[in-house]
């Protein structure tokens, strides 16, 4: 358990070397791809730099004393992992491929557990189905934007 100031300081850190990351990466790119990256670097930044002041200035008030739990630390270990493992391999395997498996993984983690494992399942595939056509056809064939191909597209 977490007091509130705890929590916000760590969410808002998390999220500002995160906007770190992307902006290292979106340094990368040129006019006019750069220009949503660098938008929503500015505003996640903004939002991280606002939960923590809100945190800061209730605390000075005398606000919420109360502390903070982490639901389920197995299924937030298992989300920060494969997301991970995501980053790292996306452009070795292949963008299609990899978002499809991320995709699968944390449908079949993120609901709640009383949910039956068919119905789980049926929901990851056909998120994971939907969702990778929705980006191929923004993406590659409005936009043609390419995305990372690999071994597996």
């Amino acid at each position: 358990m977490l007091a509130p100031l705890t929590a916000n300081a760590f969410l808002s850190a998390s999220l500002l070397i995160v906007c770190g990351i992307f902006l290292v990466e979106t340094n990368k790119l040129s006019y006019p791809s750069n220009v949503f990256p660098y938008l929503l670097v500015a505003v996640i930044a903004l939002f991280a730099v606002v939960i923590l002041g809100q945190a800061v200035i209730a605390k000075g008030r005398g606000g919420s004393g109360g502390e903070v739990r982490i639901g389920n630390p197995g299924r937030v270990a298992t989300i920060v992992v494969t997301s991970l493992i995501y980053i790292a391999v996306v452009e070795e395997i292949g963008y299609y491929f990899t978002t499809g498996i991320y995709l699968l993984v944390l449908a079949a983690v993120l609901p709640p557990k009383e949910m039956p494992l068919r119905k789980k399942a049926f929901n990851a595939v056909i998120l994971a189905i939907v969702v990778i056509l929705l980006i191929f056809g923004v993406f590659d064939v409005a936009l043609q934007v390419p995305t990372p191909k690999g071994m597996f597209f």
